[in-house]
């Protein structure tokens, strides 16, 4: 099943100064679709004016790199994903109380003073969460071959059941490292596509899965951190296993190694010191690391130490 992070159109012109967060994103879901890209691309283009020469540096950069993800085709239209249009989607029962409120939200922010700015910008910000998530709710009983997850700022402003997935994704999603503004997208790509990322990408998933219907956003995220917790102490614990079985071969069979090099045993000692190699590489790939405590948020972990290393280079 593919996840998509749907972003209103407010999401990303709000935070265009931060528009590589869009690389978190990717290590998370499979693709990001946003309330009509092209939109975005004009405003950045109509409002350019606005700022100054550094800023405006900045906003031709995010204007190219959208249009990139755009053509990469990581960075969809959100219409895309269900191949309809929201207006003829049909609200099931269970979405109807949220739709209700959404509408009611709207007919508010219509009939504000327009003078009362600040007002205006709360309302339609909360409108535009709201809208999203409802969008997603929808799109998700339109098609079960997909999961649409609204990027939020506030799952607390109308708790559902339902969203219990969604809100697993959001506290994982804001645990990734961000990655550096000059990480190049291509090493984001490439990371999504290595078989280990995949590997642990899958058994996060099948754990989200398997989550309670009914659980309140903090005790999920006290249940994540506790996982999260075990299973960073059960690796230090297994990485002290694996480096002091590693020691014992090295001392086992290096002498070994060395002494047919004496001999002039070239073919011997090669085959030695590939013993010492295989044995490590073995380790690596132990058994035991996929049985660690809280290893169904592995995932996380992996990710963290792939990008940390990138923000120290």
């Amino acid at each position: 099943m593919s996840k998509y992070l749907i972003k209103s159109e407010t999401c990303i012109l709000q935070n265009i100064f931060t528009f590589y967060d869009i690389k978190r994103d990717l290590l998370l879901y499979d693709k990001v679709g946003v309330f009509s890209p092209d939109r975005v691309l004009q405003q950045i283009q109509d409002y350019k004016h606005l700022y100054n020469k550094s800023q405006q540096e900045q906003l031709d950069n995010a204007f190219n790199e959208i249009n990139y993800l755009i053509k990469k085709d990581y960075l969809i239209d959100h219409n895309q994903i269900i191949g309809t249009k929201e207006t003829q989607l049909e609200i099931s029962d269970k979405d109807k109380e949220l739709a209700e409120v959404t509408m009611g939200l709207r007919l508010k922010l219509d009939s504000m003073d327009k003078s009362l700015i600040n007002e205006r910008i709360k309302a339609h910000m909360e409108w535009d969460e709201l809208n999203t998530r409802l969008w997603c709710s929808i799109a998700n009983n339109v098609d079960e071959t997909k999961h649409c997850i609204a990027g939020l700022n506030n799952y607390y402003s109308y708790d559902l059941p339902s969203e219990n997935k969604s809100k697993a994704y959001d506290i994982i999603h804001k645990m990734l490292h961000l990655p550096s503004d000059d990480t190049p997208w291509e090493k984001i790509f490439d990371f999504k596509n290595d078989n280990e990322a995949k590997l642990k990408m899958y058994a996060l998933r099948d754990w989200i899965n398997d989550l309670p219907t009914e659980i309140k956003y903090h005790e999920l995220t006290d249940k994540i951190n506790h996982l999260q917790y075990e299973y960073s102490e059960s690796l230090k614990r297994h990485k002290i296993q694996t480096r002091l079985t590693t020691v014992k071969t090295l001392i086992t069979t290096i002498p070994k190694a060395l002494s047919e090099l004496v001999r002039l045993k070239f073919d011997k000692s090669v085959e030695a010191l590939f013993d010492v190699s295989e044995q490590i590489v073995n380790f690596q790939k132990f058994e035991e690391r996929n049985n660690l405590k809280g290893n169904e948020l592995a995932y996380i972990t992996h990710v963290n130490n792939k990008f940390e290393q990138n923000r120290k280079k």
